[in-house]
């Protein structure tokens, strides 16, 4: 449809006195100009059609608009183009950026990148666009796909979550068609285009064990990730950086490392999970959990709550914070730890609490109580 046309239905709409269709119609306006790249004229429409709708009340008391949760940052269509089906899964963000917990350093590079995008406008006036090809990379469990979820909270956009399981098919080049349909998707609709375990279509095309399929993938990859357009988001997350082609870590202009908490984060993980289940646990309690937790991720120390609550709501014989730290070292995995390093943590535990008792320390630890009354009287010589 083009302007004219447009705007020649936003007019008949109005004279009927209908008020959706004359809001459809605005908003298919304000598309029309988003498509030509008029960026900065679309979104003075929006601003305008969001002022009107709240200060305003429409014709008809049934065709009422709710006010947005959010502000978006485009106008959101709620159909899924038909090509996309099946290979994108449109989801609202399933939490606020508030609630992620970061490391100092990457939390610097999330607010510059969010920043980047709630100042576009101005970023535009000196030829230059919001930072859009984004890879998240670090261990399992450290917030990448709760983090792309935050952003997209933020930015008032729905999540586009790439479902690998119908992206890569059996058919030969027909990976790569779907991998196409994807992206110009994404292009035309506004959204946070998640690429989740991007290992599983970015690996390294010198490895003789991977088929030749699979490395025209990480052609197609390349070949669309140079042609993204500016005005969309794409955060591509993964477990396993040092698979991924080469040729890959050029195409995304910024790199942001997620690592497994430090003693400050988990403590501030620790807090909110089990103020947020509604438990009460001492500071001191909090503080000794995030000491001997050393080398969790969030995830770890977020599962480990809700199992030992879970414990405790079904068996209030002892206390939650003794459940909560029992389920943090099966996480530890203490039969694979050296025995100093599980008598050090019998000596912590020891000395927090006297409801450690050496039997209780001896079977948790996996140490003969006869070794570990030794092992720990040598430690307090």
């Amino acid at each position: 449809m083009s302007r004219n046309d447009i705007l020649i239905s936003m007019i008949a709409s109005f004279s009927k006195g209908d008020y959706e269709g004359f809001v459809e119609e605005c908003n298919a306006l304000i598309a029309y100009e988003e498509s030509k790249k008029n960026y900065g004229l679309a979104n003075r429409m929006r601003k305008a059609l969001e002022g009107k709708m709240k200060n305003s009340t429409p014709l008809i008391s049934s065709l009422a608009i709710a006010p947005l949760e959010t502000k978006p940052i485009f106008y959101k269509s709620t159909k899924l183009e038909s090509k996309a089906k099946g290979l994108v899964s449109l989801e609202k963000p399933i939490t606020t950026i508030e609630n992620v917990i970061f490391s100092k350093e990457t939390e610097e590079v999330i607010n510059n990148l969010i920043l980047q995008w709630e100042h576009r406008d101005e970023l535009k006036s000196y030829n230059l666009s919001p930072q859009n090809r984004i890879l998240f990379y670090g261990p399992p469990g450290t917030g990448k796909t709760f983090a792309a979820h935050g952003i997209a909270n933020r930015l008032g956009l729905e999540v586009a979550c790439v479902r690998f399981d119908s992206l890569v098919s059996s058919y030969l080049g027909e990976t790569g068609s779907n991998l196409r349909e994807v992206f110009d998707f994404a292009s035309s609709y506004p959204c946070v285009l998640l690429l989740d375990e991007l290992d599983a279509i970015g690996k390294k095309r010198d490895d003789n064990h991977e088929l030749g399929e699979l490395k025209r993938i990480v052609i197609s990859l390349l070949q669309n990730l140079d042609f993204f357009p500016p005005h969309t988001l794409l955060i591509a997350c993964t477990n396993h950086e040092h698979l991924l082609d080469p040729a890959l870590w050029r195409r995304f202009d910024c790199h942001v490392p997620f690592t497994n908490p430090g003693e400050q984060e988990r403590k501030k993980i620790l807090k909110n999970r089990i103020a947020d289940r509604n438990v009460s646990i001492e500071d001191n309690w909090i503080n000794f959990i995030a000491d001997i937790s050393q080398g969790l991720s969030a995830a770890n120390l977020v599962t480990a709550v809700d199992n030992g609550i879970r414990k405790w709501v079904i068996n209030k014989s002892s206390k939650p914070s003794l459940l909560i730290t029992e389920e943090i070292l099966q996480y530890l995995r203490i039969d694979t730890l050296p025995e100093k390093t599980r008598v050090e943590i019998a000596e912590k535990l020891r000395n927090h609490s006297r409801v450690y008792s050496l039997s209780y320390l001896s079977k948790l630890l996996l140490i003969p109580k006869s070794t570990l009354h030794k092992r720990l009287k040598l430690l307090n010589e």
